[in-house]
């Protein structure tokens, strides 16, 4: 188990070293080819769903990088008005202490 573990990871690190020399490579483009792997590792803009709100919501939650779910959660909750953001606030304790 252990042994799979230490395979696993020197495999996940040779793959980061080969991601590196090519970024390394890119030359002029090293920009464009980092915005393209960031691309394909995020969730992208939000696309609403007016049928399907909160399902779409959380699915698109899901596929998100961390920094973008702190971001539109952040951005999302200074949006709304004072009543729905303490409103919001206590959903989110009471979530937190079931």
């Amino acid at each position: 188990m252990f042994l799979d573990w230490i395979e696993e990871n020197a495999g996940r690190e040779a793959n980061a070293r080969q991601l590196v020399d090519a970024v390394l490579n890119c030359g002029k483009d090293t920009f464009r080819f980092l915005e393209i792997i960031h691309a394909e590792m995020t969730g992208g803009h939000p696309i609403p769903n007016p049928y399907r709100l909160m399902p779409a919501a959380r699915e698109w939650a899901n596929w998100a990088s961390t920094a973008e779910n702190k971001a539109y959660a952040l951005a999302c909750y200074e949006a709304l008005p004072p009543a729905d953001q303490a409103a919001f606030l206590l959903h989110v304790s009471r979530q937190e202490a079931a």
